[in-house]
């Protein structure tokens, strides 16, 4: 959990550069295609040809997750009280950002 990284490190736990990026995490739609903001090692691995009938099927059980269960989630990994507070904001963005556009085709 941090921000997005280049090819030569990434950051770990960092909930204000990934709070940053969540503005960015889904540029839009084009075509049946979902266009994500991710750049780093990989880019095209993680971030193209995902279809927007793949992130329906992915939402319908993303979007019943709960902000306790993501809390619950994050302190099981090691997030201190205001990590687990930040990320499950940005988190909660991201999802909401997904269902948005998918709801939107």
């Amino acid at each position: 959990m941090g921000k997005w990284g280049g090819y030569f490190g990434r950051d770990k736990w960092n909930c204000k550069g990934y709070t940053e990026q969540t503005r960015d995490f889904v540029k839009g739609i084009k075509g049946d295609y979902f266009i994500f903001g991710y750049s780093g090692q990989h880019t095209k691995d993680f971030s193209s040809d995902i279809r927007i009938s793949d992130m329906r099927w992915l939402i319908q059980y993303l979007g019943q997750i709960t902000d306790d269960q993501l809390r619950a989630g994050l302190q099981a990994s090691g997030a201190t009280q205001a990590e687990v507070e930040c990320f499950t904001k940005s988190i909660r963005a991201r999802i909401d950002q997904i269902k948005n556009c998918v709801d939107e085709k």
